[in-house]
C-alpha cells in the first residue's frame, strides 16, 4: 500500500497516516488506540481501562466500564439494535438521546419487557398496554385497550378474612383535602387526602415503606478492588423519627363506602318502616 504509513511518532506512538499525513489510527505509548475520521476528529477511542468513546473521548461513569457515544454538533447518540431478520426501521429497535429527550424506541410490533431474576417483571406491548406481573403476592396490574388501570380480583386467589362492618364509623373519620403539589405551583388545584393522615383511620389505604439514605454506593469487583455493596441508614424526619415514603390506594375507601351507603340505607329503611 503505497499510499498508507505506518511509523513511530516522536518515539513514543505508533500512527497509521493517509497519503496527505493525517493521522487515521494512533496508538499511544500508554496503550490508548485512537481512531480518526476523514476529517481528522477522533471517531473511535479505546483507553488503556478499557472505556470506549465514539465521537469523543471516553468520560467513564463512576468506576464502571463505559461506553461513551457523542453526537455530532447539533445532533444526538444512539445505538441501534437488530436481531438476524429484522429490518433497519422496520421491526429493530434504538435507544438515543438528543436535544429534546432520551428515547427508547421499538419499531414494529416487539413488545418490550423488563426481565429481572430470571423472569419477565412488566411488559409493554404496541398498543401501550402495561402488563406488571406478580406486583403482590397474587395479583398482576395492567392497563386496558381503554387506558383503565385493572388488577387481578378472582376469588381463588384470596383469603376471605370476613366482612366489613364499620364502613360508615371510618368514612366519617376520612380528611378530605384540596391542595396542590409543592414542586408544582401553578398546577390547578386538586382534591384528595393526606397520607400520613389517612394511615390513622385506615391503614391498608396508606401503604408505606422505609425510606434510606444512601451512605457509599455499590462497588463492583474489578483488578485490585474488592466488590462492595452499597450502604444505606434509615432516613430521619424533621422530627427526628423514622422517616417513611408514602403512597395512597383509593380501593379500601371504596371498599368503605360501599359498606358506610349500605349502613346508611339500612337506617333509612329501618325509619320508613318505623
Amino acid at each position: 500500500m503505497t499510499d498508507r504509513n505506518f511509523k513511530p511518532d516522536s518515539g513514543t506512538d505508533l500512527v497509521f497516516e493517509d497519503a496527505g499525513s493525517t493521522d487515521r489510527l494512533r496508538i499511544t505509548d500508554g496503550g490508548t488506540t485512537v481512531l480518526y475520521d476523514e476529517g481528522g476528529d477522533i471517531a473511535l477511542t479505546i483507553d488503556t481501562a478499557g472505556d470506549v468513546g465514539i465521537g469523543v473521548t471516553p468520560d467513564n461513569f463512576g468506576d464502571y466500564r463505559t461506553l461513551h457515544i457523542k453526537g455530532p454538533t447539533g445532533e444526538g447518540a444512539a445505538i441501534r439494535l437488530q436481531a438476524d431478520g429484522d429490518t433497519a426501521d422496520s421491526d429493530d429497535a434504538q435507544i438515543y438521546k438528543n436535544s429534546a429527550a432520551f428515547y427508547l424506541r421499538i419499531n414494529g410490533t416487539d413488545p418490550l419487557k423488563v426481565y429481572m431474576n430470571s423472569a419477565d417483571r412488566m411488559t409493554i406491548d404496541s398498543s401501550g398496554n402495561v402488563n406488571i406481573p406478580g406486583l403482590d403476592a397474587s395479583s398482576d396490574v395492567q392497563t386496558d385497550g381503554s387506558k383503565n388501570l385493572t388488577t387481578s380480583s378472582d376469588i381463588r386467589l384470596k383469603n376471605d378474612l370476613g366482612l366489613i362492618d364499620d364502613g360508615l364509623r371510618v368514612i366519617q373519620k376520612l380528611i378530605p383535602h384540596y391542595f396542590s403539589w409543592k414542586s408544582d405551583e401553578t398546577a390547578p388545584r386538586q382534591l384528595g387526602f393526606y397520607a400520613q393522615e389517612t394511615y390513622k383511620i385506615l391503614p391498608e389505604a396508606s401503604p408505606r415503606s422505609e425510606k434510606m439514605n444512601l451512605i457509599s454506593p455499590e462497588v463492583k469487583a474489578r483488578d485490585g478492588v474488592e466488590a462492595q455493596d452499597a450502604v444505606y441508614e434509615r432516613a430521619m424526619d424533621e422530627n427526628g423519627d423514622p422517616d417513611w415514603n408514602w403512597g395512597f390506594n383509593g380501593r379500601p375507601i371504596i371498599a368503605m363506602l360501599v359498606k358506610a351507603v349500605q349502613e346508611l340505607s339500612a337506617k333509612v329503611t329501618t325509619l320508613e318502616n318505623a
